[in-house]
């Protein structure tokens, strides 16, 4: 292969799917850190129930991931 016909690794596609997995990334890793003190202050619960929302919220998280690729890819 030439040079010409080498494609380059950072093209609009891969910047795109770069700042999609940094927002994905941002986004998951603020919502651990807020969600347990939201329920604490805002909702007035108790710890237990803190700790059982963010169980459920990266249990959900964790079972959905196999399935996302396969549902990204029938509707792209």
């Amino acid at each position: 292969m030439s040079a010409a016909t080498v494609p380059h690794l950072w093209n609009k596609s891969f910047i795109l799917c770069l700042l999609n997995n940094l927002f994905l990334f941002i986004f998951y890793f603020a919502q651990t850190t807020i969600l347990p003190i939201y329920i604490l202050n805002e909702l007035h619960g108790t710890m237990a129930q803190a700790g059982l929302a963010m169980t459920l919220f990266m249990v959900s998280a964790i079972a959905v991931r196999p399935f996302s690729g396969l549902i990204i890819e029938k509707l792209a």
